[in-house]
C-alpha cells in the first residue's frame, strides 16, 4: 500500500512539472474601436495595452498576430 502511494506522489510531482514548465503565452484577437483598440494605434491602443499589462502581472505574454484585416 505504503508503495503505490509513494508511486502515485511521485507520478503527480513528475506530470505537474510540466504545467511549470510550459510556455505561458496568450494570443488575442483584435478589431478596430478607436481610439481604444485598433492595428495602425501605437501598441495597439489603450485596451490593448491594458490586458497586455494585466496578463503580464500574473506572468503571461500576449500577442495579437495580425494577419488579416478587420472590417
Amino acid at each position: 500500500m505504503l508503495k503505490s502511494i509513494a508511486t502515485i506522489a511521485l507520478a503527480q510531482v513528475l506530470l505537474s512539472s510540466f504545467a511549470f514548465s510550459a510556455e505561458k503565452t496568450v494570443k488575442i484577437a483584435v478589431g478596430n474601436w478607436p481610439p481604444f483598440i485598433g492595428k495602425d494605434i501605437e501598441g495597439y491602443g489603450s485596451v490593448a495595452q491594458t490586458i497586455k499589462q494585466a496578463f503580464a502581472i500574473e506572468g503571461y505574454q500576449v500577442t495579437s498576430p495580425i494577419t488579416r484585416p478587420h472590417f
